[in-house]
């Protein structure tokens, strides 16, 4: 079982980072939706947290995750965005319905008005649905025939007014996830996000209106969790849009005790760590990442109700 168990492990590696070999070549943008990366333990593991996602914020990070929720739980983040004078809040709440459903649901707001000097807001509300497949067939094998799959809805808002322009977008978007925990100790995950979705945007310059629609370009993650020892887990994922390079991110989350937790991360050439303090109902959760745009800081706070 033991030899088993490695050989899956290093074959999961290779298939993740294989997958990087249909994402190379040169789009890096990705239009509305590119959020910064959100939630404090997320970003101290360095953004490795497809496979890791297990509480509120997996409707953020892969909504298959949300079937890893015991009970109903919230989770509230506030923070500013790099070294800009802008902020961003969002609000995320995880609901067990039963032992093969979840519900989950989000709200974000991110405002960059400071930073451009005239009016300027995103807004993402989100509904979220996490269920348990089984797969019959794997029974007769050592795997596992359980899998968790996820799908979130959205709907995208922004607004611009400057004294000259008035502009705002709307729009619907899809994610869809899976986790898979083949054996015990390692979970396997893979989401795409922004799936079929498309924005209509709406401007008026001085008495002039105009209209077109954009297509967003889906974001695709391979990650894996792989839980090394009882206190210690080790975490990858890899990120890429279109025919962009990938994104990968490393990171290490060790348990002292019960309560509290150290992190480390790395997410493609920016440095991350974090605690995370954990007593009864709650946890609070600190990061600092090093990024081109300024150091950032987040904290993060949840509760189980």
């Amino acid at each position: 079982m033991k030899l088993r168990y490695h050989v899956l492990c290093i074959f999961s590696v290779f298939a993740v980072l294989a997958s990087c070999a249909f994402a190379t070549d040169l789009s890096d943008e990705r239009g509305a939706f590119a959020w910064p990366v959100i939630g404090a333990r997320a970003v101290s593991l360095g953004g490795a947290y497809t496979a890791l996602a297990d509480g509120a914020e997996a409707v953020t990070w892969n909504p298959a995750g949300l079937m890893q929720v015991m009970a109903p739980e919230l989770s509230t983040m506030y923070k500013g965005v790099y070294e800009l004078d802008a902020a961003l809040a969002i609000i995320n709440y995880a609901l067990p319905v039963s032992e093969n459903f979840t519900f989950g649901a989000g709200i974000g707001n991110l405002d960059l008005s400071k930073v451009y000097g005239f009016t300027y807001t995103e807004k993402l509300y989100t509904g979220s649905l996490a269920w348990t497949l089984k797969m019959p067939f794997l029974q007769a094998t050592f795997l596992n025939d359980k899998f968790d799959l996820g799908s979130n809805v959205k709907y995208y808002a922004s607004d611009t007014v400057t004294p000259n322009l008035r502009s705002k977008s709307r729009g619907f978007g899809v994610d869809v996830g899976i986790i898979y925990q083949p054996v015990k100790r390692l979970n396997l995950a893979y989401t795409v996000k922004d799936l079929m979705t498309n924005l209509t945007w709406k401007r008026t310059i001085d008495t002039v209106e105009s209209k077109h629609r954009e297509k967003i370009i889906p974001e695709h993650s391979f990650g894996l969790a792989w839980h090394v020892s009882p206190r210690t887990v080790f975490a990858y994922s890899q990120s890429w849009f279109g025919k962009a390079a990938c994104d990968y991110h490393v990171g290490v989350e060790h348990r002292l005790d019960q309560q509290l937790a150290v992190r480390l991360g790395y997410n493609d050439g920016n440095l991350s760590a974090g605690i995370g303090l954990r007593k009864r109902s709650w946890q609070l959760d600190y990061c600092f990442m090093t990024h081109l745009l300024g150091d950032d800081q987040q904290l993060t706070f949840s509760i189980r109700l």
